[in-house]
């Protein structure tokens, strides 16, 4: 299986991105997008065979400040703007006119601000992965799956998460 690395400079840094697989006929790539933010692309190497099996090529990629493409100290780049960006400039980069795109976890909600903020061209289809589709409706939900559980796990749950928590005196 035909497997090429590479980096993609972007900003003043360096993406990492690794294709696997090979075009063939007229299947187009599938983009994969990892979860995080801060995580890696090492996790969608299971899906390997997928390229060689399905004759299509993979292309995975560590988000800048994450695996490969670590950036330090640069917490004014860790956004989603950022990363939408890069992902722009990463299908520029490997001429990705048309692709499928997959987004896990975060990387399905970078896909859904992609998609609906950006509009963009040639995307085939896509695919959500154990993704929310906003962080203030993961929010609601999660408090109302609490109001399930017994009594004595909510109450370690709010001691747990109270802003009035005070810092042991010195």
């Amino acid at each position: 299986m035909k497997i090429r690395e590479g980096y993609m400079p972007y900003l003043e840094y360096k993406t990492y991105y690794r294709i696997v697989g090979e075009k063939t006929g007229d299947k187009k790539p599938l983009v994969l997008l990892h979860g995080g933010p801060g995580s890696t692309h090492n996790y969608f190497e299971v899906l390997d065979r997928l390229a060689e099996e399905d004759g299509r090529e993979i292309v995975m990629y560590d988000q800048i400040g994450c695996g490969e493409s670590y950036v330090e100290n640069r917490p004014d780049l860790w956004n989603a703007k950022t990363w939408i960006d890069e992902l722009i400039a990463l299908r520029e980069h490997l001429d990705l006119k048309e692709m499928h795109l997959l987004g896990q976890s975060w990387g399905g909600m970078l896909l859904l601000d992609y998609v609906c903020n950006h509009k963009p061209e040639g995307l085939k289809s896509l695919i959500l992965s154990s993704t929310l589709p906003a962080s203030w409706m993961w929010g609601i939900e999660q408090h109302r799956m609490i109001k399930e559980l017994p009594q004595e796990m909510q109450d370690a749950i709010e001691k747990a998460t109270s802003s009035s928590v005070t810092a042991p005196a010195a």
